[in-house]
């Protein structure tokens, strides 16, 4: 019932905004703007789908020619030690999901990484007790939500899109930022965790 309330209040809400937005154009000779608008956005939307869609079916594609060659392999051993000093479980197959969701973010491939993602949380779930989220859980969202990104793909595809004149020259600030936003993710689970079990 509340789920519905909320529905027909922003219901209303945009209503009130689509109507005022008419009016006010009206009002300010600038119609036929707000109807150029409308018929732009159509446009715009599909140009953006495909857009994204064929640069996540390109990387996709790297990924696949990546993994063959047995580079996410590499990877993986690469980053096998820090998972299982990062992470409590000592399941093979949570690892190993944990690792290819992490190398897919990687290069920018958060639609990639998403099925590696929930196959990693369901073998992380299956430790949890009490219907609580396991520190493990927490530390793997965390990861996910300040993912480190050598590559972040799509912007640099959108950004190729829009004309910018220099696509790649946000990269290494993704990078700095992303790096510093998972090692303090990192720690404050870690100091979290440790302050939560000591409340137990």
């Amino acid at each position: 019932m509340r789920l519905k309330t909320k529905k027909k209040k922003m219901n209303f809400v945009f209503s009130v905004l689509f109507i005022a937005s008419f009016l006010i154009s009206i009002f300010n000779g600038k119609f036929t703007e707000l109807t150029q608008i409308i018929f732009d956005i159509p446009t715009s939307f599909l140009q953006l789908f495909f857009t994204i869609s064929l640069s996540i079916i390109l990387w996709m594609g790297v990924i696949n020619v990546a993994k063959e060659s047995g580079l996410i392999e590499k990877f993986n051993k690469f980053l096998y030690p820090i998972i299982k000093i990062l992470f409590n479980t000592r399941s093979k197959s949570a690892q190993n999901f944990i690792t290819t969701n992490i190398v897919s973010n990687f290069f920018g491939l958060g639609n990639a990484a998403s099925p590696a993602g929930i196959k990693a949380t369901q073998e992380l779930e299956k430790e949890c007790s009490n219907n609580e989220a396991s520190d493990d859980v927490i530390l793997f969202v965390i990861l996910n939500i300040c993912s480190i990104q050598i590559i972040p793909t799509t912007m640099i595809m959108l950004r190729i899109k829009y004309n910018s004149q220099n696509p790649f020259g946000f990269v290494l600030i993704v990078l700095c930022v992303s790096f510093l936003s998972t090692l303090f993710g990192i720690i404050m689970c870690k100091i979290y965790s440790k302050i939560w079990k000591g409340k137990k």
